[in-house]
């Protein structure tokens, strides 16, 4: 039995770097092959008239996307970079600001956040846009009765289920979210915590876990979690393959299954068909997803006959790659 823990164990650890190691060069290659080489019309840009346009270099876009912008601005000096961070400045990204000798991060007045910085001639951009919020109802059942109801009522649930329960709340302060970290230690959640600046970890006494996070232009995340010793525990006693762990996996092979179809049309048309931009945001919203799914699962947590289904569907996912890449 501890010989094929041993081998297991060897097996595991290159495995689950291969996981990452995959689900990133997907998007580095999607990343390459849109941002291609030709003129960028500034004013088709989704959120192009929230930045100012370049007047010098050659621009690249990574994603163009109705709430997200990622471009660089290539082969420009230091101090285009300089200039254009001022240009920047000049359109209202000064709240919150950080800046470093290389590095820029703020938000407008309307709740843009944008993050500039300068490495090897290039100037990278990622601008979001302010995350879409509505009257929410407290949950008075489940992981988010745990918590006391926030002060304010306008906020985002981004998930909520039986293991976890997070959710986005806007018009908080600083100042409300240091004082909605009293109420949730008054409620229990004070042990082994860890507060910064802009966040605190912590747990209760029954293992339950707290995150809570100062995201920026008065917007906090609330994550809460069921104790370690319930989450992804293995069959040990019988060594099946959970539900739960199947589920996760076949939906990292079905997503890569769509993403070569899409790949395949993409490059079919040479990147003339500009309908298939389209679809570069449905798949970053199934590549967002997928890695939730498969965040909840620890490489050291899959027993024999997990990890032989691991390698079995990585080996398909693996050629289907190196297809679509040749």
């Amino acid at each position: 039995m501890k010989n094929e823990e041993k081998e297991q164990e060897k097996i595991k650890k290159p495995i689950y770097k291969k996981w990452w190691f995959i689900a990133i060069i997907v998007v580095v290659i999607l990343f390459i092959i849109v941002g291609r080489d030709e003129k960028v019309k500034w004013s088709s840009l989704g959120l192009g008239e929230y930045l100012p346009e370049p007047t010098k270099g050659q621009v690249k876009v990574g994603s163009d996307l109705e709430d997200y912008l990622s471009l660089s601005i290539d082969d420009v000096k230091s101090s285009y970079y300089e200039k254009y961070l001022d240009m920047c400045i000049d359109k209202g990204y000064t709240i919150e600001s950080k800046k470093t000798s290389n590095r820029y991060e703020a938000f407008n007045s309307n709740g843009y956040e944008l993050s500039i910085s300068y490495s090897s001639d290039d100037i990278h951009i990622t601008l979001k846009a302010p995350e879409k919020m509505e009257n929410i109802n407290w949950p008075t059942t489940g992981l988010g009765s745990m918590l006391p109801i926030p002060n304010s009522t306008k906020g985002k649930i981004n998930s909520e289920s039986s293991s976890s329960f997070r959710v986005h709340i806007g018009n908080m302060t600083m100042e409300d979210f240091n004082k909605y970290i009293e109420e949730c230690k008054n409620k229990g959640f004070s042990e082994d915590f860890n507060k910064q600046e802009d966040r605190y970890y912590a747990k209760d006494s029954k293992g339950y876990r707290l995150s809570l996070q100062y995201l920026g232009f008065n917007v906090v995340d609330i994550l809460i979690q069921e104790p370690e010793n319930n989450a992804n525990k293995p069959n040990v006693n019988t060594g099946d393959i959970r539900k739960e762990f199947k589920e996760s996996i076949d939906s990292y092979e079905k997503f890569i299954d769509e993403y070569v179809v899409f790949m395949k049309k993409y490059k079919a048309s040479n990147g003339t068909d500009l309908s298939l931009i389209s679809d570069y945001s449905k798949y970053m919203t199934k590549y967002a997803e997928m890695m939730e799914k498969f965040e909840k699962w620890e490489s050291s947590d899959m027993n024999t006959k997990e990890a032989a289904y691991y390698l079995e569907v990585q080996t398909r996912v693996t050629k289907k790659l190196l297809e679509v890449a040749n």
